[in-house]
């Protein structure tokens, strides 16, 4: 949950000295953002593919996948896994962290589907998401059905 970048590298803030910071280029999560305080890449990643859910460790990882994404823009899972060694998360076993990460990287696809099915599944069976606004180039990646009404919940994955 400490994660920082310090000159650019990743560090853990609560094992350094603040005088160690004197004079340095500090980036915290707040830094993160847009310039119009509207979610970057990886931060809407995280949300579309639920990577959080305390919020605790949610700093320290987006901050992670930063420094990650900046040196190796493709990682793989093991890539992901091994770089997030030190990041301690109590809720979501990582794999949705991890998701989020190969989203945030390109790997994965995250384009608006539509979903029919989504009530007896819950989203799990097709990593579906909930969202807001059905569009007719939707299809549902089980029955490769469009939206049939308006008012239909549209799901990412």
């Amino acid at each position: 949950a400490c994660t920082v970048h310090v000159n650019g590298k990743q560090v853990k803030s609560c094992t350094m000295f603040a005088a160690e910071a004197d004079g340095a280029e500090v980036a915290t999560i707040e830094g993160q953002a847009n310039a119009d305080g509207s979610l970057n890449v990886i931060q809407q990643a995280f949300q579309d593919h639920h990577g959080l859910q305390c919020g605790f460790c949610t700093p320290g990882m987006v901050m992670a996948a930063a420094s990650l994404l900046e040196q190796n823009p493709k990682p793989t899972e093991a890539d992901i896994r091994h770089h997030l060694e030190g990041n301690i998360c109590r809720c979501t076993g990582y794999h949705n962290i991890v998701k989020a990460i190969l989203a945030a990287s390109g790997r994965r696809r995250v384009n608006r589907t539509w979903c029919p099915a989504v009530e007896e599944r819950r989203g799990d069976d097709f990593g579906c998401r909930e969202s807001t606004q059905p569009r007719e180039d939707m299809t549902c990646p089980r029955t490769a059905s469009a939206p049939a009404q308006s008012g239909a919940k549209t799901f990412g994955f």
